[in-house]
């Protein structure tokens, strides 16, 4: 008696399981499913990477852009600085010469 899942090649006799082949049919489109689910979900996380690394070279390049500023006005608070501090002391040294001729 033959199993109800199995039918004969009309051509050469080979006895054939449908299950199996139905079987094989089912894994090949579930297969094709998941790796086109997974090359969308790389996509998806490629363009997620390359938006956080544009975000952190434009963060980059921000920061040391501030920091150059920041260096910038530093550098020109302390040679104001320098400055008055030399101002104020020729004028002490000034008064002091005039003190010195005077007596």
């Amino acid at each position: 008696m033959q199993n109800q899942s199995q039918i004969n090649c009309p051509n050469c006799g080979t006895s054939i399981d449908v299950q199996d082949i139905l079987a094989h049919q089912l894994e090949d489109e579930i297969n094709q499913k998941f790796q086109s689910q997974l090359a969308e979900e790389k996509k998806k996380y490629a363009k997620e990477f390359e938006g956080l690394n544009k975000a952190k070279e434009d963060f980059e390049q921000k920061k040391k852009q501030e920091n150059e500023l920041f260096q910038e006005r530093l550098e020109k608070q302390l040679k104001e600085e320098k400055k008055a501090i030399e101002g104020k002391l020729k004028a002490k040294m000034e008064e002091e010469q005039s003190e010195q001729f005077k007596a």
